[in-house]
């Protein structure tokens, strides 16, 4: 995944630089531009190989939004419905049915290269390889 760093003092430098109505212009779209995406990272436990989990969070009901793992390979498990009070979730687009006695079912990701878009009011888990010595 990519970080854009994005500390107050930095966009307030930058937006210093511009004119006039640019200011407010810039500032509003830089809050559109990451709402409705939330993202959250964490050592993928248990792992067979040193790996991140990226939980990424689009809330956004009508916008799809893209993220690219840094390492260009990934695997993404991504969950969605047709609605969000949905009695039905689908993984990768397959819905997901629990056996007769409740057993959930194999989640397998897909692999993934490049670009991964996460459609509008879903979650995609997007796992990647890292030689982050914390995840070692």
């Amino acid at each position: 995944m990519r970080f854009i760093h994005s500390a107050d003092w930095q966009l307030g430098m930058t937006r210093h630089f511009l004119a006039g109505e640019a200011q407010p212009r810039y500032t509003a779209a830089r809050r559109d531009a990451v709402a409705g995406l939330a993202l959250y990272a964490h050592c993928t436990p248990e792992a067979d190989e040193p790996s991140v989990t990226y939980a990424v969070v689009n809330s956004s009901a009508t916008e799809e939004r893209t993220v690219a793992p840094a390492a260009g390979d990934a695997r993404v498990y991504l969950l969605g419905s047709d609605a969000l009070d949905s009695k039905a979730i689908s993984l990768n687009g397959k819905v997901l049915v629990a056996a007769e006695d409740g057993t959930v079912p194999e989640l397998a990701g897909t692999p993934a290269r490049g670009p991964v878009t996460v459609p509008p009011a879903s979650v995609a888990f997007v796992v990647e390889p890292t030689d982050a010595a914390a995840c070692a």
